[in-house]
């Protein structure tokens, strides 16, 4: 893997599998710099010194949760291999397993009881029991070698007798020997729906065009939309890095026209649902002044309205209104009439007058 689209199958990769166990990426397997493109192996399998807790929330996509059952090698071609190529990936497989096996006795040495490990010492008085034997510890499994191919490898298939795999979806094989586990993903034979999203994102041509629509369009808590998007909105921030020898592939010129109409679509969203706030704003404000200048010339007008009737009860009483004795007349407005008030202040002497004032229940 080279460019930077290679950087995002990796990037994906590590999303999918990082928190079903350890992952490590650029594996060097042999001393020839031989370099597997991505490992996994299983928290059940990873040792104490590499534990993984998932988090209560994550949630992988089922066919990277399936390809992680057990340990795994992934490597990625943007086109099909040839059968020189994937007879070195069968090698990088066999080389690493070797590797671990030989790690694996070394620990085994190591942790050994001192009584069993062949140190000199003086014979014993008595002697001393036998230890009991201690079961030898299993093996570690051999790695299933994935590759990704972005089309159909037809020499390949033909040539290591690659067969579908039984209940996995169209366009995954598996090779003849159980004892060299084997599987080709062909990219573009998946069939397009939410479960072979994440691995046609890996994908080129119509087959990485689909996927990437699909992406965008998906509602922004999907778990694609949350963890291969950012990858590749970053994606052009990253290429337009100051180069004047950058060469972009047919895939990264994809990707990276993708986000940059994925952005443009963010920010047309952005400034619609602004302008519609806006308006709804405005609209909210005008029926609000609207609802407020009825009240306020209701209010004007009740005042308007009331000001000669407090004048003349003033005159009759010979003194000012007071603030309640205002308000009072106010509601006596509203629930007798203005005609009331009329005959009230005109007909009724000051004292009677005050002492309808002063009565709760007059009318």
């Amino acid at each position: 893997m080279h460019n930077r689209f290679d950087q995002f199958v990796k990037d994906v990769l590590r999303e999918g599998f990082d928190r079903l166990g350890v992952t490590q990426r650029e594996m060097e397997v042999s001393a020839d710099a031989q370099r597997m493109d991505f490992f996994f192996a299983p928290a059940s399998t990873a040792g104490p010194a590499n534990e993984v807790t998932p988090g209560p929330a994550y949630a992988p996509p089922p066919i990277f949760a399936r390809m992680a059952a057990t340990s795994c090698v992934i490597e990625h071609y943007r086109l099909p291999p040839s059968i020189d190529l994937v007879r070195g990936c069968l090698r990088k497989q066999l080389t690493w397993h070797h590797s671990r096996l030989k790690d694996a006795a070394r620990d085994a040495r190591h942790s050994a009881p001192s009584e069993l490990r062949a140190v000199p010492a003086p014979p014993p008085a008595t002697p001393a029991p036998a230890p009991l034997p201690t079961a030898p510890p299993e093996p570690p499994e051999i790695a299933v070698l994935w590759a990704l191919s972005g089309g159909r490898p037809a020499d390949v298939m033909t040539g290591f007798a690659f067969q579908p795999l039984d209940g996995w979806p169209e366009g995954i094989y598996a090779g003849p020997l159980p004892a060299v586990p084997f599987r080709i993903v062909v990219l573009s034979e998946l069939p397009e729906d939410r479960i072979t999203l994440p691995l046609r994102l890996l994908g080129r041509g119509a087959t990485l065009r689909r996927a990437l629509r699909e992406l965008t369009a998906l509602p922004p808590d999907a778990w694609e939309s949350q963890h291969i998007l950012p990858l590749l909105v970053r994606l052009p921030i990253e290429v337009q890095e100051p180069d004047a020898t950058t060469v972009l592939t047919e895939e990264e010129k994809e990707m990276i026209v993708t986000a940059q109409e994925f952005i443009q679509d963010l920010r047309k969203n952005a400034e619609t649902a602004l302008q519609r706030g806006l308006e709804q704003g405005v609209q909210q404000g005008l029926e609000q002044g609207v609802q407020q200048g009825l009240e306020q010339g209701v209010q004007q007008g009740l005042q308007q309205g009331l000001q000669p009737v407090l004048h003349q009860f003033a005159r009759k009483l010979g003194r000012p209104i007071s603030d309640d004795e205002r308000a009072l007349l106010r509601a006596r407005l509203d629930t007798l009439g203005p005609d009331r008030l009329g005959d009230v202040v005109l007909d009724l002497p000051p004292d009677a007058l005050a002492e309808w004032l002063a009565d709760p229940a007059a009318r």
